[in-house]
């Protein structure tokens, strides 16, 4: 995974700036000079907290749900 995101910063780093997220912290004045572990950590955050976001949304959002 650190891998595939150090390698895709890099691709969108040399593309002109797109609505993607990778392509944004990739140009962004704040986050386009981060090393590669700190961007990593971002990504894995990132990852992290969707998931655990969607899950609990999807759970909690079903009709009857066991409370």
């Amino acid at each position: 995974m650190a891998l595939y995101f150090a390698t895709l910063r890099e691709e969108r780093s040399k593309d002109e700036p797109v609505f993607h997220l990778v392509s944004m912290m990739a140009h962004d004045e704040v986050t386009k000079n981060l090393n590669t572990g700190d961007l990593i950590s971002n990504f894995v955050l990132l990852i992290v907290g969707g998931s655990d976001t969607t899950r609990n949304t999807m759970t909690g959002g079903l009709p009857g749900a066991v409370q």
